[in-house]
């Protein structure tokens, strides 16, 4: 009789025990199965560029060849880098043709621009990043002007532009492959021009005559980008 009662107690405790670790198991099947449908997210390489700073660069009177690339660093956050080449612009070209015709003076202009935007995306994403986002945005243009293509090395015009901004922006995926990227901002900036005449002779060159807007150090932000998106 003891006996029996024994086995019924190890049989009413057992049985919850076993119901415990059933449900457990089965949760567990089930939160791997589920995890097998959830998309594991791809760190997606974006290269995009601007087509229409070809037609007025950075620089005044530039003409820019840029390339960014965006990376996908976190869940909700992405790093943009670029690099640009600088080159003298449809606008100054048509005025040197202008000029030819008239005193013979020939320009010439080169130079670079890196940018680095840290993008904090504020809507829901997945594959690639896009929504709105917020983010810190910095770019460096330098680049020489000179009146004649052989004097650009040792009688010269280095100008100098830095600028640091806090933008905004919002991108989206179109046709699978491509992105467009439109973003605007504020922050601060310094425009600098030295005129170089020798190697050792150079100066600061005041910016009096050109308008107000570039000689404030207030920076307005407005660009966009296209991109396309590598797997």
């Amino acid at each position: 009789m003891n006996r029996k009662i024994t086995y019924l107690a190890f049989f009413f405790l057992f049985v919850p025990f076993l119901n415990g670790m059933t449900q457990e198991f089965e949760d567990s099947l089930r939160i791997e199965e589920n995890m097998q449908h959830i998309p594991i997210p791809k760190y997606d390489y974006i290269v995009s560029t601007n087509p229409f700073i070809m037609l007025w660069g950075c620089v005044p009177f530039s003409s820019e060849f840029r390339v960014m690339n965006e990376i996908r660093t976190g869940p909700k956050t992405s790093i943009n880098i670029g690099g640009a080449y600088l080159s003298k612009g449809i606008i100054l070209n048509i005025i040197e043709g202008t000029n030819q015709s008239l005193y013979g003076t020939t320009y010439a202009l080169r130079g670079y621009r890196v940018q680095a935007m840290y993008k904090f995306y504020i809507s829901r994403w997945d594959r690639p990043p896009e929504g709105l986002y917020i983010g810190p945005y910095f770019s460096l243009a330098e680049a020489k002007f000179s009146y004649q293509q052989t004097k650009i090395l040792k009688d010269y015009y280095q100008i100098r532009q830095i600028n640091y901004n806090l933008i905004m922006g919002y991108q989206f995926t179109f046709m699978n492959r491509f992105t467009s990227d439109a973003f605007f901002g504020f922050g601060y900036k310094e425009n600098t021009w030295v005129e170089h005449q020798t190697t050792s002779n150079f100066q600061p060159m005041p910016n009096d005559d050109l308008p107000m807007v570039y000689n404030s150090h207030f920076k307005f932000v407005l660009g966009l980008n296209i991109g396309f998106i590598v797997n």
